[in-house]
């Protein structure tokens, strides 16, 4: 069974700021209140999680402009806690944390994971005005 899928202990968890969270392999979906909603992937090497989600494919990445989008990441990046932005080799932007695998316990995964669904969210919208991702 995945370690991520133990440590949520269901495939479906409502966080207290009512948030609901949805497991499946190799992903969390974070669904707001409002509608909205934000793909966590996640991937394990070693003792390694990297989280990710999607903020902007290189299409919407080009029409935007890298500039505003390199702004944004360097800005961004300066004030955030626990999360990262980057553009990929493909142009897309993304938001990632990483954590080790051997410290991570339950709260930690769905702190970790509700603020990168959030920040992605909040850029996604910020950029395109959408909820695509």
């Amino acid at each position: 069974m995945d370690s991520i899928r133990k440590l949520l202990g269901a495939d479906e968890v409502r966080t207290q700021d009512g948030l609901k969270l949805l497991w499946s392999e190799g992903r969390v979906t974070i669904e707001y209140r409002n509608g909205r909603s934000q793909e966590v992937l996640y991937r394990l090497i070693g003792d390694q999680y990297t989280f990710r989600s999607t903020v902007a494919t290189a299409r919407v990445v080009a029409e935007v402009g890298r500039l505003r989008i390199a702004r944004e990441i360097l800005l961004r990046n300066r004030v955030a806690e626990c999360v990262g932005f980057r553009l990929t080799r493909r142009d897309r932007l993304e938001a990632v944390i990483q954590q080790r695998a051997s410290t991570l316990h339950r709260d930690e995964l769905i702190y970790y994971v509700c603020q990168l669904a959030r920040e992605a969210d909040r850029l996604e919208y910020l950029l395109t005005g959408r909820n695509t991702h």
